[in-house]
């Protein structure tokens, strides 16, 4: 599957600001916020998994990785599996 780069900048954006809303994004609420279909969904968050923009959590939700430097926020909710902070 293939997205146009400002296509993509326009889901991670969207993705960042459900996140800093609501702690974090499902694949239900990407897929109503962007009226596509799952598949595309899916695929969006999978690339963003994969570029460690976000990070995936055991009930299937995403949240946001830490940026080491950056001055987006980290993840809001702990997990017992996060690697320590060092």
């Amino acid at each position: 599957m293939y997205a146009h780069a400002e296509v993509m900048e326009q889901v991670e954006s969207a993705v960042r600001r459900i996140i800093s809303a609501e702690g974090a994004v499902t694949l239900a609420r990407l897929r109503d916020e962007l009226g596509s279909s799952r598949k595309y969904a899916q695929a969006f968050l999978e690339h963003l998994d994969a570029a460690r923009v976000t990070r995936r959590l055991a009930d299937d939700s995403r949240i946001l990785r830490r940026q080491p430097g950056g001055d987006e926020p980290g993840p809001t909710r702990k997990q017992d599996d996060d690697p320590p902070l060092g």
